[in-house]
């Protein structure tokens, strides 16, 4: 049994028309070099007038864009402000580069055809993000690839969200051509599409999942109000308990005094007996630890993660490193992971992912993920987070408040990059051979 996840209109934005005039022409042919204004215009005909203009999410807040003055709105200039941050407002803007909104393969060869006869570069933006900035590259046109927001299974009558991964894979490489990839063809580009970055072999339009049976989830949401004392030991204890509560299952975040950990291969007196000396350390702290049976994942996303909405947009500084999995079974590899984060502490909360590939049935060599995220129990990141509005709640967990902010120099930016690689650097040096995140986009 398998469902198929197809590309659609995720959400409307201002898009230029054949009938443009002169000015917008004029700015298209600014925003993307080596094409001009009747390329673009052609281009935008080909695809039904779904090729939208490159401008600054802030552009109302500017006085002069592009060498040329900008009138101000005032009031558009202020919600902007004090919604930057909100993923809501900001998914009714694309942003400042040239997209098309596609709708169909068609799109996709004209936008090869055009990249191969302006040399205009593509990107591709679906879900996710991208730590380099390839879903969103200077000068590019990019391709806005979005699911459906609704899926009904065939002769099912409950309706999803459609997010899938995939057992076969439709994609337009870059010769025009529509291929499928799965494990009787075009197998090169299977293997390389699951884990080695979708976009750098092609454009996604369709992924098919093999559905898995419903499974009843306890999950852990453990939190406690933060100080300089408790972070340290906190950390301790989750080093000193991640590989026994990997073994029962357990995945999900740590974000500083929080956890929230999901597991499907107990019940609940046994999911309350593993985590209990979490909860425990939790409420001595003033905090809170409750264990929750669900019915299914979907249960699970709907009441812990929908609700707690993250801040979209902010200037991020960021390393990571993944943590073997043998870090975790000697007193020795606990204790110099322990201290590692101790020594980060004072600079940035750690900010873990916790999985437990090691009891995945996995066939090694079946997909081109690095054979390091296999051998690995947490994925550890420092960031920094830039402060440019009002939501107090990018920083706290994540960052020290005041070293990064909207308007700072060159200079002060590279000084905080500089300081996120010394301090991953320690987490580097217990890992030689490890790996690190940099995309989660198809």
């Amino acid at each position: 049994m398998s469902v198929a996840w197809f590309f659609g209109t995720l959400l409307s934005v201002v898009a230029t028309t054949a009938q443009d005039s002169d000015s917008t022409l004029t700015l298209l042919a600014r925003s993307s070099q080596g094409a001009s204004a009747g390329e673009w215009t052609n281009l935008n005909v080909t695809v039904d007038g779904r090729l939208h203009t490159a401008v600054p999410f802030e552009l109302p807040c500017f006085s002069k864009y592009g060498g040329l003055p900008v009138t101000t709105d005032a009031a558009a200039c202020t919600s902007i402000q004090e919604n930057y941050t909100d993923p809501n407002f900001r998914a009714a803007h694309f942003g400042a580069y040239m997209d098309i909104d596609v709708q169909s393969v068609e799109d996709i060869q004209a936008a090869y055809a055009f990249s191969k006869t302006t040399g205009v570069q593509l990107s591709v933006k679906n879900t996710g993000h991208d730590y380099k900035g390839r879903s969103s590259g200077k000068g590019t046109l990019s391709l806005w690839i979005s699911f459906n927001q609704t899926f009904f299974p065939e002769k099912c009558a409950t309706k999803y969200t459609a997010i899938t991964i995939g057992v076969q894979l439709k994609v337009v490489t870059p010769d025009g051509q529509l291929r499928v990839a799965n494990e009787c063809q075009n197998q090169d580009l299977f293997w390389a599409l699951r884990g080695g970055g979708g976009s750098a072999f092609g454009v996604l339009t369709e992924l098919t999942l093999r559905v898995e049976p419903q499974l009843t989830l306890q999950a852990a949401i453990i939190t406690f109000p933060a100080n300089s004392t408790n972070l340290y030991p906190w950390y301790n204890l989750t080093v000193y308990n991640s590989l026994r509560w990997g073994y029962d299952g357990w995945g999900g975040h740590i974000s500083g005094p929080s956890l929230v950990h999901v597991t499907p291969n107990l019940n609940k007196s046994e999911a309350q007996a593993s985590m209990q000396v979490a909860v425990d350390f939790a409420v001595s702290q003033g905090g809170s630890g409750i264990i929750d049976e669900l019915p299914s994942w979907y249960a699970f996303f709907t009441k812990y993660v929908v609700i707690a909405e993250a801040p979209v947009g902010p200037e991020v500084m960021l390393g990571s490193r993944l943590i073997n999995t043998t870090l975790f079974a000697t007193e020795e590899g606990r204790t110099a992971l322990s201290d590692a984060i101790r020594d980060v502490l004072p600079f940035s909360s750690p900010y873990i992912v916790v999985g437990t590939p090691f009891l995945y049935p996995y066939v090694e060599g079946t997909t081109s993920v690095t054979p390091a995220w296999r051998h690995s129990l947490w994925h550890v990141s420092c960031i920094i987070y830039g402060l440019h509005s009002t939501r107090a709640d990018l920083v706290g967990q994540f960052s020290v408040p005041g070293q990064f902010h909207f308007n700072s120099t060159l200079e002060e930016r590279k000084s905080v990059y500089e300081e996120v690689g010394q301090h991953i650097q320690v987490f580097r040096d217990l890992t030689p051979g490890s790996g690190a995140y940099f995309v989660s986009t198809l």
